[in-house]
C-alpha cells in the first residue's frame, strides 16, 4: 500500500512541475500564433508537446496551423489526438473534419 501512495505522490509532483513548465510555453506559443508568426508558433507548440504530449490546446492549435498550411496528413494526426484528449470539444471535431475534407479534396 505504501508504494501505491508513494507513486501517486510522485505523479502529482511530476504533474505540478510539468504544469509550471507548460503554461509559460503555451502562453508564448499562443502569443506567437496571435501575432501571425506561424512558423515560430508551430515550433513552440512542438516544443510544448515534447514536454506534455497530450496538451489539448497545443494539439488543436498546431493541428489547425498544419491544416491551414495544407499539411492535411499531419493535421489529421494532431487533431485526432486532440479529439482523443477531449472528445467533447466540438471545435476539435470541426477542425478534424476540415482537415479530413482538405485531405480528400487535395488528392
Amino acid at each position: 500500500m505504501g508504494n501505491v501512495g508513494q507513486r501517486a505522490f510522485q505523479n502529482a509532483r511530476l504533474q505540478k512541475r510539468q504544469k509550471a513548465e507548460v503554461l509559460p510555453l503555451l502562453g508564448h506559443a499562443l502569443q506567437l500564433h496571435k501575432m501571425g508568426l506561424f512558423p515560430e508558433a508551430q515550433a513552440a507548440y512542438r516544443q510544448l508537446l515534447q514536454l506534455a504530449p497530450n496538451q489539448f490546446i497545443a494539439l488543436h492549435m498546431l493541428g489547425t496551423l498544419e491544416s491551414d498550411a495544407k499539411n492535411y496528413q499531419q493535421a489529421e494526426l494532431l487533431l485526432s489526438r486532440a479529439v482523443a484528449v477531449d472528445p467533447r470539444s466540438a471545435e476539435a471535431h470541426m477542425s478534424l473534419g476540415v482537415a479530413r475534407n482538405g485531405a480528400t479534396t487535395s488528392r
